[in-house]
């Protein structure tokens, strides 16, 4: 499954037969020019629109993240509350891989913990990633936004805003920037992929509105 996803990411970026990135260096990203391929052993990972990692690849000694089939201590669930998502469950496109934040199975849903406002997935091993969301071009005093955010699973925690939980909703804030209600996001695409919304703006077709609720039971359910 890993090469697969390697031949996947190098024929986007395309590859540079010269310059082979080193480990855990840049390797691709909407504005990067350097190197794309990573050396033996590594393999080349989305981390967010503007950033891709070259991380161990299966062959190497590194962890593979994968999620737990049961809750661990301090960790809880968090799924959607409406059709046509309801009872999915946030994970990465790839569950374990820093890759686009999707809502999915109940089989692979990520492990969550609320950390000083990041969401944090608890990947096993020691594994941290974190939910992220793309606020590049975003005003610091924007007021009457009328757009979606990507947000994404990456290896470093989100740099701008705050993840927290009411009545058990995820909400997330952004210092001046204003949202009408903190805990709308929306669902976009066959995939589910996640976003945020801000300023009521519904997003393309195929977007729906979506709320996340905290879950706490040993298990993830259907």
């Amino acid at each position: 499954m890993l090469a697969q996803i390697s031949v996947f990411l190098t024929l986007l970026a395309g590859v540079s037969a010269q310059i082979l990135a080193g480990p855990y260096a840049q390797c691709g990203g909407l504005t990067w020019t350097g190197p794309t391929e990573c050396i033996p052993g590594w393999v080349c990972i989305i981390e967010g629109p503007y950033n891709s990692q070259c991380l161990p690849s299966a062959t190497s000694t590194a962890t593979t993240i994968q999620a737990a089939p049961t809750l661990l201590p301090g960790d809880f669930w968090v799924y959607a509350t409406e059709a046509p998502n309801l009872h999915k469950y946030l994970q990465s496109a790839l569950p374990g891989y820093p890759l686009n934040a999707v809502l999915g199975s109940y089989t692979t849903a990520a492990q969550i913990q609320l950390v000083n406002g990041q969401v944090v997935q608890q990947a096993g091993a020691g594994e941290l990633l974190y939910l992220n969301v793309n606020l590049t071009g975003i005003a610091s005093k924007a007021t009457n936004l009328t757009t979606n955010l990507e947000t994404f699973f990456a290896l470093r925690p989100n740099p701008r805003g705050t993840f927290g939980l009411r009545n058990n909703r995820l909400t997330f804030t952004a210092e001046g920037i204003r949202r009408p209600n903190i805990s709308e996001f929306l669902a976009c695409g066959t995939g589910a992929v996640l976003n945020i919304n801000f300023g009521g703006y519904k997003g393309p077709a195929g977007c729906t509105d979506v709320t996340l609720n905290s879950y706490n039971g040993a298990t993830a359910v259907p």
